[in-house]
């Protein structure tokens, strides 16, 4: 139903029904005491006048001060811990309409309510989906006074009043509002703050909360060092229970989990030839990230690190400036004039990879496949090539971006955590492994630098002819 009371009609509505009847209360509760704690919210007492507000009102809508995710600023609901709740903000200053004697007081509302007469602000409030939950008023009362509150009701099609406070310096609410119906046929909820008899109120803010029916979530991180130097260690593997989350420390050590739910869990990390402290951490997700998961890396054995070394050649010629990387575990070296790279690994890692990449040259063998915590050698043979008119998948994408890069993680042949994270439905290892829609996604993340992502390497993306590649297969209707 749609009411289009104009709003001075809707004064001398509550001019002549609500007045009587706020008299009349006053009277009832005068040298009532009234306390303005939370813990007393759900004691006040309601009255009703038959005013009602209209979705048709004139002037432009107040605009939401803020829209907060996060817990009510009062507490409803002890047990509410699975569910957000929005809390939509109006300060005093936003009530519209207002009567002409409520005038504003920086952002907060000033009513000045003359002798036998008064003074009011509304507030509306255009909510997100969900349930209603409360509608919550922070302001002050003089004393002695006849301050009142109340919101639109639906199903009674009337105002619902809680009142009087004689004096107050806090909060009232209308707690429960799901068990009522206070949306308007447009959709909106109003609230109304008055002044009565020589009272003189400022309200500072009016908040409606709303229960979106969604699950907060939090993330855990930390670092992991290793204890020789006490130097960052990535590349290690860590496991938070119960939900199978799985996260790996990056080049700097850190490591975090996003989208955690609040929860008891344990947090345990895990790379071969290593032992932690401590071995495993519990941690409590409550309400708030939480940060400072750390753990301490022992290389077992003490033996030292193991180097991996080689050369670069384009034909006879040494090729520089070549870019070598072990994916995964955050190393990277670039070859010297001479074509020669080295690095160590600090890691026992059993099996392990070896990638070099330069825009504008192909590699033989695109990656090394390596195996053992021993001194190696492993070299690569270069060759130059320009983008051509036409790219296709079998000559152009699998051998020159796929095959080094995209396929150490998405690979038909690859499982679990042998995927690093790749979506289960995308492979490049066979032309038919992904569908249009995701051909079209991996060259927008290759473009945008986004790919390979940050487990990948931290700092390492496609080179630049690899992406011009991957932008004319696109513009090529991606030929097999």
């Amino acid at each position: 139903m749609s009411i289009k009371t104009s709003v001075p009609l809707f004064i001398r509505a509550v001019q002549t029904v609500a007045v009587c009847l706020l008299a009349a209360a006053l009277s009832a509760c005068a040298g009532r005491p009234e306390s303005g704690s939370l813990e007393n919210l759900r004691q006040t007492d309601a009255r009703q006048t038959d005013a009602r507000p209209s979705d048709a009102r004139p002037g432009s809508q107040p605009p939401l001060a803020a829209m907060l995710r996060g817990l009510p600023p009062i507490p409803m609901d002890s047990a509410r811990g699975a569910t957000v709740l929005q809390t939509l903000t109006l300060t005093g200053s936003q009530a519209s309409p207002r009567s002409a004697g409520a005038v504003n007081d920086g952002s907060n509302l000033s009513l000045v309510a003359p002798a036998g007469g008064f003074e009011y602000g509304m507030f509306e409030f255009t909510p997100p989906a969900g349930t209603l939950q409360a509608l919550v008023f922070t302001m002050d009362v003089s004393s002695p006074g006849s301050a009142w509150i109340a919101i639109a009701n639906y199903e009674r099609l009337a105002w619902d009043f809680k009142g009087p406070y004689p004096t107050l310096a806090g909060a009232k609410a209308f707690l429960n509002l799901n068990n009522g119906n206070y949306k308007s046929p447009g959709g909106r909820v109003y609230g109304l703050a008055l002044a009565y008899d020589s009272t003189t109120a400022s309200v500072q803010q009016v908040q409606l909360t709303v229960d979106d029916g969604q699950t907060p979530s939090f993330t855990v991180s930390g670092t992991v060092t290793n204890s020789a130097g006490s130097v960052a260690l990535p590349g290690v593997n860590l496991s938070l229970q119960p939900g199978g989350h799985v996260a790996q420390s990056g080049i700097d050590g850190s490591f975090s989990f996003e989208d955690i739910e609040a929860g008891d869990y344990t947090l345990t990390p895990s790379l071969t030839g290593f032992t932690f402290a401590p071995p495993n951490r519990d941690v409590t997700v409550s309400n708030a990230d939480v940060s400072g998961q750390n753990f301490v890396g022992t290389l077992q054995g003490g033996g030292p690190p193991f180097t991996i070394s080689g050369k670069i050649m384009d034909g006879d010629t040494p090729l520089a400036g070549v870019t070598v990387m072990v994916p995964f575990e955050q190393l990277d070296t670039v070859t010297d004039a001479q074509g020669n790279y080295s690095f160590e690994i600090l890691n026992e890692i059993e099996d392990f990879r070896v990638v070099p990449l330069l825009s504008g040259f192909s590699f033989d063998p695109p990656k090394a496949f390596l195996t053992g915590d021993h001194d190696q050698t492993q070299d690569f043979t270069a060759t130059a090539y320009t983008i051509p008119d036409t790219v296709s998948y079998a000559t152009h994408m699998k051998p020159l971006v796929f095959e080094p890069v995209c396929m150490n993680c998405h690979n038909s042949a690859y499982t679990g955590a042998e995927r690093h994270g790749a979506h289960p439905d995308v492979n490049w290892d066979t032309y038919g492994g992904t569908d249009l829609t995701f051909k079209q996604h991996g060259n927008s993340r290759a473009q945008s630098g986004s790919m390979p992502p940050f487990g990948f390497h931290a700092t390492i993306n496609l080179t630049d002819s690899q992406k011009a590649l991957f932008q004319k297969w696109e513009d090529g209707a991606f030929q097999p």
